[in-house]
């Protein structure tokens, strides 16, 4: 019983002396606020403040453009190699010329002749040009007599020979038998003649010419004498085939002779005439192909000096001497880098603050020490999927200078709003009033709470846009007591006691 009762008495005696803290301490803080020390306070100032985005990226070049030959050929020299600087129009290799110089050569000759024929068209004939023609008509009419002649010739021959041999073809025939039989004697004598002196000591020679003299007048005694069997046996259907057979072919070559006068008195006439609009159209649509042609021919041999395009730097040699190209063969890989840029990352939760044309402070890696200032060129529409979260690449113009190279890595601060002039306290001067923002002021020794206006932000700064004026001071430091209220310091059992 006895120990019940000091365990009452004691938390009865505990339960008193929280009060009484409690209470003293409520006594305490209804205290007059002595005044606050110098560092914790800080001024409210006019400056500039900016809303930044921060990313981080790399230095990128402009695509890499890949040069291919506009014809094929083969590789005769290469003029550049890796690291050389070109401007556009610069030649990096060639191919050899040697056929596309003869192709040039000889599209210009067929463009001279298809023009010195439109100027013949255009001017009409000449009166030694009629001259010619007129001569032509009289060979061609010439050509149509004698083929009428042959024609005529070949029908009396095939009248004749289906006729059959008539009684002075045969006697005719008779007669030639006997004047080769004539000759024949006559040549036999001259042989046993001449023969006949070999012996007192005439020619071998002469001998042997007469023997054959003597040979040949046998040979057309039989061949009169076959004739003449010929004739008395009447004639075959193989010769009345054959005498048709010239027929026809005289037929046609005074057809062909025909058509021959028709065509060169037709010229002559179309030349005595003058030229048509359809024959200057032709001559001129002609000399137009010719053209076209010789030019074709000039572009190709052009382009076997293959070019750069683009101002920049050789990044590759595909190419070398002697190889056969085509036009799917790249010979070399140009790059800008003059014209290099930062592709930085900006995540989803900044990109709205992001806009073509904002201000951009860049810092290398490389060069920590040094700022450049740039802007935005692009922000792409559409994100990367890194991980789940959505991020947009922005590329940010930049200016050149012999540190920077494609690959090195820069962060960015994307200057998304700023503003002059603005009136600025710490973040730590904010505190929460009433459920909206406020801060406390010292106004002559004593410290008042004010509710304000808060604007953009960056990093430990705010702006205030109402409830503030330049150079009054405001209370930053504080606890959970408030320690405007004076310093404090740990008791055991956790109580805090103010030291004056």
């Amino acid at each position: 019983m006895k120990r019940l009762r000091f365990w009452i008495t004691l938390l009865v005696a505990i339960v008193i002396a929280v009060l009484g803290l409690l209470t003293a301490y409520n006594w305490w803080l209804a205290q007059p606020i002595r005044q606050v020390a110098e560092g914790q306070t800080a001024p409210v100032v006019r400056s500039t403040i900016r809303q930044v985005v921060r990313a981080y990226g790399q230095v990128a070049a402009p695509d890499a453009v890949v040069v291919n030959p506009a014809i094929s050929g083969r590789v005769r020299e290469i003029l550049v190699k890796v690291g050389d600087t070109v401007r556009a129009g610069d030649v990096l290799a060639r191919l050899e010329t040697d056929d596309l110089e003869a192709a040039v050569r000889q599209a210009e000759m067929a463009l001279r002749t298809a023009e010195a024929q439109l100027a013949r068209t255009r001017a009409g004939s000449s009166p030694e040009y009629l001259r010619v023609l007129e001569a032509g008509v009289a060979v061609a009419q010439a050509r149509l007599l004698t083929a009428q002649a042959t024609v005529d010739g070949a029908r009396a021959y095939l009248a004749g020979v289906r006729k059959g041999p008539t009684a002075e073809e045969i006697a005719i025939a008779e007669r030639r038998i006997e004047e080769a039989k004539n000759a024949l004697w006559g040549a036999q004598a001259q042989r046993d003649a001449i023969c006949g002196r070999v012996r007192d000591g005439a020619g071998q020679a002469e001998c042997d010419g007469a023997q054959a003299s003597a040979l040949r007048a046998e040979e057309n005694v039989r061949i009169a004498e076959l004739q003449l069997q010929q004739l008395k046996a009447g004639v075959d259907e193989t010769t009345i085939l054959s005498a048709q057979s010239q027929l026809n072919a005289a037929l046609g070559q005074l057809k062909t002779a025909e058509a021959q006068v028709a065509q060169a008195e037709a010229e002559l006439e179309r030349a005595k005439a003058g030229p048509t609009k359809e024959e200057i159209a032709v001559a001129e649509a002609q000399v137009d192909a010719a053209r076209v042609a010789f030019e074709e021919a000039k572009r190709r041999l052009a382009a076997a000096q293959i070019t750069a395009p683009i101002d920049g730097t050789v990044t590759n040699v595909q190419a070398s001497i002697g190889q056969a190209v085509s036009m799917a063969t790249p010979i070399a890989t140009l790059q800008d880098l003059n014209a290099l840029y930062v592709r930085a990352l900006v995540n989803e939760l900044y990109i709205s603050q992001v806009q073509p044309g904002q201000r951009v402070l860049v810092r290398l890696e490389a060069d920590l020490s040094r700022t450049v200032e740039g802007s935005v060129r692009q922000v792409a529409p559409l994100p990367s999927l890194t991980a789940g979260l959505a991020n947009y690449d922005v590329q940010i113009d930049i200016p050149s200078t012999e540190r920077l190279r494609p690959g090195m890595t820069a962060e960015v601060q994307i200057i998304a709003t700023e503003k002059a002039d603005a009136l600025l306290i710490p973040r730590e001067a904010l505190i929460v009033e009433g459920g909206t923002w406020a801060v406390r002021v010292l106004r002559q020794g004593q410290i008042a709470t004010v509710p304000v206006e808060t604007g953009l932000r960056q990093g430990r700064l705010i702006e205030v846009k109402d409830g503030l004026q330049e150079g009054e001071r405001v209370v930053t430091a504080t606890t959970a007591l408030g320690t405007e209220r004076g310093d404090y310091v740990w008791l055991p059992l956790g109580i805090m006691w103010r030291a004056d």
